[in-house]
């Protein structure tokens, strides 16, 4: 490096290194939810290299740093190759090259590998708190090249000011693109696979399981109706049917589960598809799915898939090809097809949720032995000869009248997990009751499954959607009765009823278990400013996805109908030829006038702030008159304390503007 260089950047360092800190901060914060632990701690030693000046001139410390760092990510990642794993090593290094920064080579090489990662980024997030983390960090990319072109710059804050200034001028040709430009599904829409842990949902359920889950407060979907939406009470949410049980866990049945994807060829072809939402004149909903690292889709009974991304499967349950690792919104088409059934009060006969013909007995598997207290209930129940109707009543008339208790903190059940529950601590949490229910429906011969999702949720009626969260999980039971059909009915209906009429929150008041392994949301949810922040932040978040993730064909085809009355792609070019060239003219003319119109320096500002308070005290400046003249005009009108402050703006203001040697600000 040649000597030039070197005393530019011995001078020049520390406004260099507060920014590349700066943005190693950043972009740590950005990779939280991927990076692994012990990357954080190294990435705070880097920043410490860049301000201790013995650290940065020990080689030996910086080889045992990089070689230990290297020794964890290959003990932590191995050859496991991924984008993910990938975006970290490339954070890695771009972070170790901050201890060595010596020249203009350097901070170029920072600054590249810094863009790249904020685009890789999104691969992985897209909320808009990230986009805006990501923005801030190119800001700080885009200071550090304008540091190097010109070492004359102020501050840090002013060279972000005068990005920010920079960046607002392509604003314009950005939302002119984003809305105007034909659409393609963006790179970031495509899949990326993480080792994320699963969130929401499993394949399984045990005692205990849904109730722990429901001491969460993260969001698991939001859903939007075209229409009038369904009574809260009848609003649950399908996503799997667990129909093996082993005497303790129920699971979804492998080769019932194969044989369905095989049928629907999503078994080995696992293609991405585009959301391509129908248009519709019938009721439909849209849902924007959260991220939970498997391939089920959340529906209502009768509900037909309306976009391209999802797909049905037998037994009324939907998939989709690939797992779900990003914000994924998709269209049903809703018919209402919910009839009671007076006999069984609570329950409904609901259609489309027939398995093919070779499957129906996985509904009557139980394990052989085991539960003996309750297949003998069965025979006792039995023994008087109901109809399938009766004994399915008789079954939900038994949870009620023996005095079962509805808890977010069950007790914990032994081997023969229905006897205990039934016969022993009779407290339970929804898949208690929907084991217990189930178990007693499949040995009295009945054909029955465990129907796992959420139940309810929570209206914003500012934006017209629903909110389901994590402790809306919820576990019900499925029973064919023979010349009716499929059956829904919900124990926990007939203990806990306001868990189905009003919320998880209510029926747990009581007890006052709801969130209580999670204060933070419990806390949030009690002080009426931090339940207003998080349904503003909510909301936003809600019109992030969207109206802008989620803006498509349609909703192009949407504006340009309204603007020009149709839609054709030689009309769109046209109109988005017109625009750029209306807001390039726009742009060069505040250019032009910016430079040949200087704003006003600080003490011209406040000489003229000072004449504006004169004005009110009845003393103006005359037309033409010079600062001078007028100080001395003045002086005899006002008292001493106005022209002693007068006379001082006015001798400011000559040094400002005749002084060579004085800078202007």
């Amino acid at each position: 490096m040649s000597g030039t260089n070197s005393d530019f950047f011995a001078n020049d360092l520390p406004q260099f290194r507060h920014l590349v800190a700066l943005a190693i901060c950043v972009q740590a914060v950005a990779f939280l939810t991927i990076a692994p632990l012990w990357l954080l701690p190294c990435l705070a030693l880097f920043c410490l290299f860049l301000y201790v000046r013995p650290l940065a001139q020990s080689r030996i410390l910086r080889l045992v740093l990089v070689f230990t760092c290297v020794a964890l990510f290959f003990i932590d990642y191995r050859l496991a190759y991924s984008v993910e794993m990938a975006s970290v090593f490339l954070l890695l290094v771009a972070s170790m090259k901050a201890t060595e920064l010596s020249g203009r080579r350097d901070i170029l090489v920072f600054v590249y590998s810094m863009f790249y990662l904020s685009a890789v980024s999104m691969l992985f997030e897209q909320s808009i708190s990230h986009v805006l983390l990501q923005l801030f960090c190119v800001m700080l990319c885009f200071s550090l090249l304008m540091r190097l072109s010109d070492s004359s710059l102020g501050s840090v804050r002013s060279q972000l000011w005068r990005v920010t200034k920079m960046l607002s001028l392509a604003v314009p040709f950005a939302v002119c693109f984003f809305l105007f430009f034909p659409r393609f599904a963006p790179l970031w829409s495509l899949p990326i696979k993480t080792s994320h842990s699963q969130t929401g949902m499993s394949e399984e359920m045990t005692p205990g399981s849904i109730a722990e889950l429901s001491q969460s407060a993260e969001r698991a979907f939001r859903v939007s109706f075209s229409g009038v939406a369904p009574a809260r009470q009848n609003l649950y949410w399908r996503a799997m049917l667990l129909d093996y049980f082993d005497g303790r866990t129920w699971r979804r049945a492998s080769s019932s589960l194969l044989l369905e994807r095989g049928r629907q060829g999503l078994l080995h072809d696992r293609k991405y598809e585009v959301f391509e939402p129908q248009e519709l004149d019938q009721n439909y909903y849209d849902v924007i799915l959260e991220p939970h690292q498997n391939r089920w889709a959340f529906a209502l009974v009768g509900s037909q898939p309306a976009s391209g991304n999802v797909h049905k499967m037998g037994g009324g349950i939907y998939e989709f090809r690939q797992d779900v690792v990003s914000p994924t919104p998709y269209r049903m088409l809703y018919e209402k097809t919910l009839l009671p059934v007076s006999e069984v009060p609570g329950a409904v006969v609901i259609s489309g949720v027939e398995r093919i013909a070779s499957q129906v007995n996985q509904d009557l598997q139980l394990p052989p032995t085991g539960n003996p207290l309750a297949r003998q209930l069965v025979d006792q129940m039995l023994s008087s000869g109901p109809t399938e109707l009766e004994y399915v009543a008789a079954v939900l008339r038994y949870f009620y009248d023996e005095g079962f208790g509805y808890t977010l903190k069950p007790p914990t059940l032994g081997v023969d997990s229905v006897d205990d529950f039934l016969f022993g601590t009779r407290l339970g949490f929804c898949e208690h009751f929907a084991s217990s229910a189930a178990f007693l429906f499949r040995e009295a011969g009945l054909p029955a499954r465990v129907v796992t999702g959420y139940q309810g949720g929570e209206f914003n009626e500012d934006m017209g959607y629903w909110l389901v969260r994590q402790y809306d999980a919820h576990a019900w039971v499925e029973v064919y009765i023979t010349g009716t059909g499929w059956l829904r009915v919900d124990p926990t209906a007939y203990i806990a009823p306001d868990r189905i009429e009003r919320n998880l929150e209510e029926a747990v008041r009581g007890e006052g278990t709801f969130l209580a392994d999670n204060r933070f949301a419990a806390f949030a949810r009690e002080l009426p400013i931090l339940n207003w922040l998080s349904r503003q932040s909510d909301e936003l978040n809600y019109r992030w996805q969207r109206f802008v993730l989620g803006y498509g064909e349609q909703d192009q085809r949407k504006i340009l109908e309204s603007l020009i009355g149709g839609f054709d792609l030689r009309s769109l070019l046209w109109l988005l030829v017109g625009l750029l060239a209306f807001i390039s003219m726009c742009v060069v003319l505040y250019i032009w006038l910016g430079r040949y119109n200087p704003k006003l320096s600080k003490v011209e500002r406040t000489y003229l702030r000072f004449l504006l308070l004169l004005r009110v005290k009845g003393v103006q400046r005359k037309m033409g008159e010079t600062p001078k003249a007028f100080s001395e005009r003045a002086s005899a009108e006002l008292g001493p304390r106005f022209s002693r402050l007068l006379e001082k703006r006015t001798q400011a203001l000559h040094k400002n503007l005749y002084n060579a040697d004085n800078s202007n600000d």
